[in-house]
């Protein structure tokens, strides 16, 4: 094997001809030699042949990440002293890399998608989108695209002089001329939003614009990274509206670091609260100062743009910053992690619950404080009058996409405030979830039509992602309807933790224990069906999407909605919705599976995203408790 960095100039040649390579993660190459032709094209008749640039994009991608080393005093991850030769001959093994991933077809629609943009015609650039969709599903080429495509950007910037791009904070006050360009961008970026929102006229929007003025390189950035744009605007001003000013320059520095802290979700976590967890320290008064960021972790509060940094994970075992989230990173593509981020920064909690004594029915004042609030507090967080009351009870749900009512990228999770000795409350989420998530799009597809073993959290992992919108719907309750809440949240961790109870995304979701518990509190009250939503009706992302949006080539009316229903269980029944789970109930085993489901029969769902919908109807029910 040849090493990719001294033969530069002989790997972008082989590129360029088109010849078939093999790349290690140690960041080595080679011509592939005759018998793995051979096997390959053994493989190929069989229909077990690896993809060819798939593979190669993502050799190089790995090879790029362990050939990177933090280069901390100029605020860039990137290669070590790149000379502007190297660079330019990355660059073009990058564009070869990309060119070989995406086809003729796939590169006119990017230029008609280019065009509609241009055009700004956005009801034809959404419709566009759909039908795009339908066609090319997100598959792992455009993974490893997109993924090709973030190096690019990152060389980019480094092929420059460094210390141009450092993000220099100018302590003045802020230049005018940027406030405005931001303005600009923030007023093109809503008006791409639905439903429309006028985020320009919200509360503190003037101080976060002033605030983020101060980095005038990172504006330049946010006009040319329509990517970093749409991450930075949802993150500030649509889903954490009430972030603290002082905080963006975390957010902004968050950007230097979202490689290693993107593959554990924390990225998407950062600014959830309000006070200084995350610190950015000035170290030079310079023309260009360096900036670092501090984050409690453990109880120890590090340097996380310092990715050699090294902290005690345990009384016995230490590791490095950049391992550190490695580690967390491969476990957070795998199940609920036992990491979670909180008012003391991210620390190793039992989520699960599962050495707490639930047959007490005190359990839950043995819970760590998650969320410390007042009265008032609570009031203005969860827009209630909480005034009064014991305690409060909430439902809350999360979707990626606004404008579609998607199958995945939704969750549902609840709320409840823990009354503390010294009349505050300890705010917790509890959710459910799969035991194990799946990894790749074969493994989704099962993953969505099999019964997996359910988990309860007491602190939801997703109810601090800020690239999801969430809405809420919190009643106060009395002292009899909170020992009841926590009764039932008893039941349900110790049934998880004795593996009973079944996990199924079309059916025994996240969502549908919500609303059977809201039921069992409220039982007085006539509880809206808050979650519930047909099928035909929703929208997916591949995998799915190729089913659902079969509806439209049916015939119309009910004659249509009976064809959908007959091709919706076939393909079911091919991907395994008859395999069920047995568990052990009192009465027996019992087995469940999704085809057994009435409700999913019936073309049915719980959709976590339909609460956007039905809170309103909910809050006025809620308010006659």
């Amino acid at each position: 094997m040849i090493p990719i960095q001294p033969t530069l100039q002989s790997f972008v040649t082989a590129l360029s001809n088109n010849h078939d390579l093999k790349i290690t993660p140690s960041s080595s190459w080679r011509r592939t030699n005759l018998i793995e032709k051979i096997i390959y094209i053994i493989r190929k008749i069989f229909g077990t042949a690896p993809d060819k640039a798939l593979e190669l994009a993502k050799g190089f991608s790995e090879a790029l990440r362990n050939w990177n080393i933090n280069v901390a005093k100029d605020q860039i991850i990137g290669i070590s002293s790149p000379s502007i030769e190297e660079m330019g001959l990355i660059k073009s093994a990058i564009q070869q890399m990309k060119a070989r991933l995406l086809n003729p077809q796939e590169l006119e629609l990017k230029r008609q998608i280019r065009e509609a943009k241009q055009a700004n015609n956005q009801a034809a650039l959404r419709e566009f989108r759909d039908r795009m969709a339908i066609v090319f599903p997100l598959s792992p080429k455009r993974f490893a695209y997109r993924e090709l495509k973030q190096h690019q950007t990152r060389f980019d910037l480094l092929a420059k002089p460094l210390s141009q791009h450092a993000l220099n904070r100018n302590l003045a006050v802020p230049f005018q001329a940027d406030c405005n360009k931001l303005r600009e961008l923030l007023t093109q970026w809503q008006a791409r939003q639905y439903p429309l929102v006028n985020y320009l006229a919200a509360e503190g929007t003037k101080e976060k614009i002033e605030k983020t003025a101060e980095f005038p390189k990172y504006i330049r950035m946010l006009e040319k990274n329509p990517n970093l744009q749409d991450r930075f605007f949802k993150a500030v001003f649509r889903n954490m509206s009430s972030i603290n000013f002082d905080s963006v320059p975390a957010m902004i520095l968050m950007e230097t670091t979202r490689e290693i802290f993107g593959r554990t979700f924390m990225d998407k976590r950062m600014n959830y609260y309000n006070d200084q967890l995350l610190q950015v320290k000035c170290l030079e008064n310079s023309s260009n100062p360096i900036y670092t960021m501090t984050l409690p972790i453990n109880g120890q509060r590090v340097p996380i743009t310092n990715q050699d940094h090294v902290i005690s994970i345990s009384p016995t075992t230490q590791s490095s910053i950049k391992d550190f989230f490695s580690m967390l990173g491969r476990e957070a593509h795998l199940r609920v992690i036992n990491h979670e981020y909180t008012e003391r920064g991210i620390e190793e909690l039992d989520l699960q619950l599962t050495t707490a004594n639930l047959d007490d029915p005190k359990w839950w004042k043995n819970l760590p404080v998650v969320e410390k609030l007042t009265r008032e507090q609570i009031s203005k967080k969860f827009s209630i009058d909480f005034s009064k009351g014991h305690a409060f009870f909430g439902l809350c749900a999360n979707r990626e996409d606004p404008h579609h009512m998607h199958v995945v990228g939704t969750h549902g999770y609840l709320i409840a405030a823990l009354p503390l000795d010294d009349g505050t409350f300890n705010i917790i989420y509890p959710g459910c979830y799969a035991d194990l998530y799946p990894v790749g799009e074969c493994a989704t597809l099962r993953h969505i039509y099999n019964t997996h073993r359910k988990i309860w959290t007491f602190i939801d992992p997703s109810r601090s992602l800020n690239n999801r919108e969430k809405v809420q719907v919190c009643t106060p309750i009395n002292q009899e309807k909170f020992d009841l809440y926590m009764q039932l949240l008893s039941e349900q961790f110790k049934l998880a933790r004795e593996g009973r109870l079944n996990f199924q995304i079309q059916a025994d979701n996240c969502s549908r224990p919500l609303q059977t518990i809201t039921d069992r509190i409220f039982p007085e009250l006539q509880i809206p069906r808050a979650f519930k939503f047909k099928f035909v009706n929703c929208k997916a992302r591949s995998p799915l999407s190729l089913l659902v949006s079969a509806r439209s080539f049916c015939s119309a009316g009910d004659r249509g909605d009976a064809q959908w229903e007959k091709l919706r269980k076939a393909v079911s029944f091919v991907f395994g919705a008859t395999k069920g789970r047995t568990v052990q109930t009192p009465n027996g085993p019992v087995t469940s599976s999704i085809w057994n489901d009435p409700e999913w029969q019936e073309g049915h769902l719980h959709l976590p995203s339909n609460l956007f919908h039905t809170a309103d109807a909910l809050r006025e029910v809620l308010t006659k408790a």
